[in-house]
């Protein structure tokens, strides 16, 4: 919405006061869902930091904490997708020069739209009957200004980037730390919930008609040759889960390994992996 949004504004159409508040409201929500998701993360990071300086008792099934974990970081690589997409979207998206560029036509804003002088029961019956959100004009980002777009990854795909890779090693851990199988479970969902405050903020605090416009704003074409749909093709079916497992593997064993448990579970989870593959 920070990126769309402030485009479609319109002083004339919106009205001043209308403008100001969604700019502001718009910020606001990016800046609290920031502060909100950098908070939890930092009391998760002070947990894992005394369970290991306290020497917490070992955990209690490493298959499930493998699992658990795996399912934790295979939703934080969706975000890491997410983020990857973002950072496209913003270099294919137009590149026009100077600041804010009108996207829509004459007359339509972000939340208004310029309306034709009616009589008073035209009026009266305007208001029993508002016009759908599907009167909207459709958004794009054809016209997106070329420092808008550095200011937008500078405040929108960066720091979500950033938060998600520290989420996906501090969840990870505090997952894998858990001593109990209903703490691992009950932290798998608590930790995911960090992933989701964005979309909860999004949804909660944005108009119906907002959250249309952009659900079906135009979309940014990309020309792709069949070279780099195959690597796509790929990526999504080899390479990356292979690396979320991977990734999930060396969570728990690093777990396990700074609380000075025994590795007697990976030792037995590794022989009778290379005997099924030697049977294999």
């Amino acid at each position: 919405m920070i990126i769309a949004e402030p485009l479609h504004l319109n002083r004339k159409t919106d009205g001043l006061f209308v403008f100001v508040v969604e700019m502001a409201a718009s910020y606001f929500t990016l800046v609290a869902n920031y502060i909100l998701q950098a908070w939890l993360l930092y009391e998760i990071y002070c947990v894992n930091q005394g369970k290991i300086g306290e020497g917490e008792k070992c955990p209690k099934g490493v298959i499930l904490q493998i699992v658990c974990v795996f399912i934790f970081e295979a939703s934080v690589f969706n975000e890491v997708r997410s983020c990857t997409e973002l950072f496209s979207l913003l270099y294919h998206a137009g590149g026009a020069r100077g600041g804010y560029t009108k996207q829509e036509p004459a007359g339509a804003g972000a939340v208004l739209l310029e309306e034709k002088e009616q009589s008073v029961f035209g009026r009266f019956t305007k208001k029993i009957r508002p016009t759908p959100p599907p009167g909207m004009p459709q958004w794009n980002l054809h016209s997106m200004p070329r420092l808008y777009k550095v200011w937008t990854t500078l405040i929108a795909a960066i720091p979500k980037f950033l938060i998600v890779l520290f989420l996906a090693y501090q969840g990870g851990v505090f997952i894998a730390l858990c001593e109990t199988v209903d703490d691992i479970v009950l932290n798998t969902l608590a930790v995911n919930f960090i992933v989701d405050i964005d979309e909860i903020l999004y949804t909660s605090f944005t108009s119906s008609a907002t959250q249309f416009a952009l659900e079906h704003a135009e979309a940014v074409e990309i020309e792709m040759s069949n070279k780099q749909r195959f690597a796509q093709w790929f990526l999504n079916t080899f390479v990356f889960p292979t690396v979320v497992f991977c990734s999930s593997l060396f969570l728990v064993w690093q777990s396990v390994h700074l609380l000075g448990c025994p590795e007697d579970e990976f030792m037995d989870l590794k022989s009778k992996y290379l005997k099924l593959m030697h049977m294999a």
